[in-house]
């Protein structure tokens, strides 16, 4: 930045004792966002920036976001969520200078007019039925009281399955058909496949009727106890 020995000249592109404008900031923050780490994200812009940022600067940049996550998973919930969407995610993330893998539980809401959205996340070791609770018990005092949940889907998973027994035991659970259909696929040999397709029907029926006379697997009939 221009300086004067006075001390009086102030310049009209940067506010006093900033060297990029807060667009270049929240650049790199959302470089960051997709992926690239702190070591490459300033290479990364140097192109637009005529000059590259170092690593420590994009990680304080990016310690910022972590006052926006802790607020997001503090907010206040609606409680006008007709179905819950639960499910455990294996995901990759850096921890103490070395990568490892966790499980992410994820909770959605659908809303009354169809619209789907991440209502929080956990980041935990295991999907452990304590984990579980927690979570569920955080959105409980958060707002979710369940009074117009219909249904909640899961993948099945028993520590899952037992927290929300606890948190909202009158929902009625439903386990995830693509859970499902993969836990089937692993039991099919390669000549067998046509049975996912004719399974799918099942759930693609408009009716109970339907989807217990339509599918046939492996060319038997295929009717589940009513």
């Amino acid at each position: 930045m221009p300086r004067s020995r006075s001390g009086l000249f102030q310049t009209q592109v940067l506010r006093r004792s900033k060297r990029r404008e807060a667009a270049v900031d929240e650049a790199l923050r959302k470089v960051f966002l997709l992926g690239v780490s702190t070591r490459q994200a300033g290479p990364a812009l140097a192109t637009l920036l005529d000059e590259a940022v170092s690593a420590a600067t994009v990680s304080a940049l990016s310690k910022i976001l972590d006052q926006t996550v802790a607020a997001w998973h503090q907010r206040a919930l609606s409680d006008t969520y007709r179905y819950l969407i639960l499910d455990g995610v294996s995901v990759r993330i850096r921890l103490v200078g070395k990568v490892q893998r966790r499980v992410a539980l994820c909770v959605y809401g659908l809303s009354e007019e169809g619209r789907r959205e991440l209502i929080d996340f956990l980041i935990v070791k295991t999907e452990s039925q304590e984990h579980c609770r927690s979570l569920l018990g955080e959105l409980w005092r958060r707002g979710l009281r369940g009074t117009k949940l219909r249904l909640i889907s899961s993948d099945g998973h028993a520590g899952l399955i037992a927290a929300l027994k606890l948190v909202w035991p009158r929902v009625s659970l439903q386990r995830c058909w693509a859970h499902k259909l993969r836990n089937v696929a692993v039991k099919l040999k390669r000549t067998e496949q046509e049975c996912l397709q004719q399974a799918k029907l099942i759930y693609q029926a408009g009716t109970r009727g339907e989807a217990v006379t339509r599918p046939r697997l492996a060319g038997n009939a295929y009717a589940p106890p009513m």
